[in-house]
């Protein structure tokens, strides 16, 4: 009898995995899947890559240009030992503002100024205490990562970081629960208008006229403060008020626990980076660490896509799925499966066939030992898409604490995998250790997504029926 299972178990898996390799060739090769996303994202999936490529790509060729190896190496440990710092500040406080405001516009239209209180409240506490635990902890960990002369700069850059870039986003957050997604791309587009001048402004002081690295942060702060005025204004616009109400404790108790499992993301996230970076800094010293940030701002460069269309997609597939709108939902989630993946693919195969050619083109000729990393990079993107698509799912149906498991997952692979791989491969080995937690976080994903699909499926047969 055991025998006759496992003889029965491996057709049906095996009828599984080609069911859902058929399923995803159709979703990829949809055209009107991507005729659909281009007409309602066109502008904030556009904005958004004009942004992040500029505050990304333009940031980064700019320094690594102007700073020569060595510096941008520095520059890539001070905000390595600053992303510490971050994690107190990155509690994703936009994450659920959006979902509920989307949600209180729909079912009770009062309670929107009291989640916005709610989200300044935590958003304001979470950056105040980031900011007083960089001025207690900023000199020994930069002594930790051998750049003790580096501290100052390190407690410089948390005020982007931690303050002025989290409260730029919130008032984000704040114009994407209205729904309103050309508001929130203009904001996003200003950002990086605003910003890009005073990097190229601090670039110039550190490489030309002797100023050293707190310049460049300061330069970096001073941008960051302008697009959170010109947010906020974006804001008071979308919603009518940009300072909070009376706070109400209720609203802060429901945010917190839908929150608090989708804080580990930044965690881990920020975490993994900052021990595989201080690693590889320990090991290869500090030019492998920018041949990795290179590989990795390139990764995050797809990622810009997926989070693009979020900004539409979230607050709209939360209205459904309380409307148990079954068939719309599926339908809508479908497409913009199909068309990410196939983004994700095309440029993922232009890193991997063509990445010693797009390296130096965007970050110069002596970076060229980054582009072994930025090919693993590339096989790793459409992982990372299947992953999170499958992620959007938990926070629809308020099922976060998958998305805390996850990335729990995720570094349990990336940190080992990274501390058996790098002293031999350097930033190679790094990117390597990235990918291979990425076929495990993109698994457990799509397997902890079954449940909304059977709900919402069931939903849909409901709907059939006469």
């Amino acid at each position: 009898m055991a025998g006759q299972e496992r003889d029965t178990a491996a057709p049906s898996v095996l009828g599984g995995l080609q069911a859902s390799a058929r399923r995803v060739v159709r979703e990829v090769t949809n055209g009107a899947a991507y005729r659909a996303l281009v007409a309602q994202a066109k502008y904030p999936v556009g904005a958004m890559l004009i942004s992040q490529t500029i505050l990304g790509f333009g940031v980064a060729a700019v320094l690594s240009h102007s700073l020569g190896k060595v510096a941008f190496g520095q520059y890539a440990v001070i905000i390595t030992v600053a992303g510490i710092f971050q994690l107190i500040a990155a509690f994703p406080v936009e994450s659920g503002l959006a979902k509920f405001i989307a949600e209180s516009r729909q079912e009770n239209p009062v309670e929107v100024p009291a989640y916005y209180a709610a989200g300044f409240a935590i958003r304001a506490g979470s950056g105040g205490l980031a900011m007083l635990v960089a001025l207690l902890g900023a000199g020994w960990l930069s002594t930790a990562f051998h750049v003790p002369g580096l501290s100052a700069a390190v407690v410089v850059a948390c005020l982007s970081l931690c303050v002025f870039t989290p409260l730029a986003q919130f008032f984000l957050g704040g114009i994407q629960g209205m729904e309103q997604p050309a508001r929130w791309a203009t904001g996003n587009l200003l950002n990086s208008l605003l910003v890009f001048p005073f990097t190229v402004l601090g670039a110039l002081g550190l490489a030309r006229w002797g100023h050293g690295q707190s310049w460049l942060f300061a330069m970096l702060a001073v941008g960051w403060l302008l697009a959170c005025l010109v947010c906020g204004i974006l804001a008071r616009r979308a919603m009518g008020f940009i300072w909070p109400t009376q706070l109400q404790w209720r609203y802060v108790r429901r945010l917190l626990p839908f929150l608090l499992p989708m804080w580990i993301v930044p965690l881990v996230g920020f975490g993994t980076k900052t021990v595989l970076k201080l690693y590889l800094a320990r090991k290869c010293g500090p030019v492998p660490v920018g041949q990795f940030e290179i590989a990795l701002t390139l990764l995050v460069h797809m990622g810009t896509i997926y989070q693009a269309c979020m900004i539409i997609f979230i607050p709209a597939w939360s209205r459904l799925y309380i409307g148990r709108q079954a068939g719309a939902l599926l339908h809508s989630i479908s497409q913009v499966r199909g068309a990410l993946l196939g983004a994700a693919f095309v440029y993922g195969a232009i890193l991997v066939l063509g990445g010693q050619w797009v390296v130096p083109a965007i970050f110069g000729q002596d970076q060229i030992g980054a582009v072994p990393a930025a090919r693993i990079m590339g096989l790793t993107m459409p992982l990372m898409i299947s992953g999170w698509v499958a992620s959007s799912t938990n926070v629809v149906s308020n099922r976060t604490g998958n998305i805390g498991w996850a990335n729990v997952v995720w570094f349990s692979i990336a940190i080992p995998l990274g501390i058996l791989l790098t002293p031999s491969l350097g930033s190679l080995g790094t990117a390597l250790a990235w990918c291979g937690a990425y076929i495990v976080f993109a698994w457990f994903y799509i397997s902890r997504a079954r449940p909304f699909f059977r709900e919402v499926e069931a939903w849909a047969e409901e709907e059939g029926r006469p």
